[in-house]
């Protein structure tokens, strides 16, 4: 994944849930690419559910529409590889998910505004 398209997924999966982040800081930033995000007393982190597993977590808590056991259960079967290369498969089918969720949901929001049946290709008259 390059970092412009890690950038626009994870924006759009933190705006999906409502996370303020400051700005995407690069892989070149001191520890690892993400949202850059303001902690209590004024401490800054990077938010990226991509890496890391807590991350994942507090996303999966905030986009309970996504079922991650399901997703476990489907890349564990494809994913024969260590547990490393699972985890890190699951992460990013996850975050995959939440932002397909999103895409999927502002289309809906987008085709009824506009009266087409997205799906059909049919006018909702």
């Amino acid at each position: 994944m390059t970092a412009l398209n890690e950038q626009r997924l994870l924006e759009l999966v933190a705006n999906m849930v409502g996370f303020e982040y400051l700005m995407y800081v690069p892989a070149a930033f001191p520890h690892r690419s993400g949202l850059l995000y303001k902690r209590e007393h004024a401490r800054m982190s990077v938010w990226n559910p991509l890496t890391d597993d807590g991350d994942l977590f507090r996303l999966a808590v905030a986009a309970p529409g996504v079922d991650l056991q399901k997703i476990i259960k489907s890349v564990s079967r494809s994913c024969q590889d260590g547990l490393e290369l699972r985890c890190a498969a699951v992460r990013e089918a996850f975050v995959q998910a939440v932002a397909t969720m999103v895409l999927d949901s502002c289309s809906s929001k987008v085709a009824s505004t506009v009266g087409v049946d997205i799906v059909g290709g049919g006018d909702h008259q």
